[in-house]
C-alpha cells in the first residue's frame, strides 16, 4: 500500500485503509456511478467526505466504505481514531473538522447526506497538530560563532607551531632567533637543526 495510503501510525507492510467514505443514499458515496459536486445542495461545508477509522478491518484494495444508516454513531469498528475523544472527517470543502465522539445521531446523519436539504449546525473540536520547533536565530548565530572562533583557534595554533618550530630550529641550528624564521635550502634541509626543525613542524601542523 503506499504510503499516502497509510495512517502514520500503522506499521509499513500494513494494507488496511485507516481513511473511507461513508456510503449509502444520499451520501458522497451513493453507489458505483458516483455524484458531482453540483449534487451537493446542502454545501460543501457541511457535507462529510470521507472520515478516519481505526476499528475496521478494510483492506485499502477493496471498494469497501462505512454504511451509513438512520442512527450513525462513532467509535467502535465505523468511524474511529486514536485520537481521544474525536474523529478527524474531511469534508466536500477540503476542510478537516474534529466531531466529538458524543455527537448527537441526527446530526451526524445530516452532515453525511449532501441533498436532503437540511442544514445541519454542529460544533466540532479544535484539535492543533503542535509544530516542531524550529532553532532560533539567536542558537544559530551562536552555532556560527563557535565555528568561526575554532576556525580562528585554528589558524593561531599553527601560526604559534611555525613560531616556536622556528625558534628551536634556530637555536639548533646556531643562528639568532630572528634569522631562525628563514628557511634556506643548505641548512633546513641538512645537518641536524634542519632535520629537527622540519620534524617539530611536521608533527606540530599535522591534522
Amino acid at each position: 500500500m503506499p504510503d499516502v495510503y497509510r495512517s502514520p501510525l500503522d506499521a509499513a507492510n500494513s494494507t488496511i485503509a485507516r481513511y473511507v467514505g461513508g456510503s449509502g443514499p444520499g451520501t458522497m458515496f451513493e453507489g458505483a456511478n458516483g455524484v458531482t459536486q453540483n449534487t451537493v445542495i446542502d454545501g460543501t461545508s457541511n457535507t462529510i467526505f470521507v472520515g478516519e477509522t481505526v476499528g475496521s478491518a478494510i483492506p485499502w484494495t477493496e471498494p469497501i466504505d462505512i454504511p451509513i444508516g438512520s442512527s450513525p454513531t462513532l467509535g467502535g469498528n465505523g468511524f474511529s481514531s486514536f485520537i481521544p475523544d474525536a474523529v478527524p472527517f474531511v469534508f466536500v470543502d477540503g476542510t478537516v473538522q474534529f466531531l466529538p465522539d458524543n455527537i448527537d445521531s441526527s446530526t451526524l446523519h445530516c452532515l453525511f447526506i449532501r441533498n436532503d436539504g437540511f442544514s445541519c449546525p454542529f460544533v466540532a473540536l479544535d484539535y492543533v497538530v503542535a509544530p516542531v520547533p524550529e532553532p532560533s536565530s539567536i542558537l544559530l548565530l551562536l552555532t556560527g560563532l563557535a565555528g568561526l572562533g575554532f576556525a580562528a583557534l585554528r589558524h593561531h595554533a599553527r601560526s604559534l607551531a611555525r613560531a616556536v618550530a622556528g625558534l628551536l630550529g634556530g637555536r639548533l641550528l646556531g643562528r639568532p632567533a630572528s634569522e631562525s624564521g628563514r628557511l634556506r635550502h643548505g641548512d633546513e634541509a641538512h645537518g641536524p637543526g634542519g632535520r629537527c626543525r622540519r620534524a617539530l613542524m611536521l608533527a606540530m601542523l599535522r591534522e
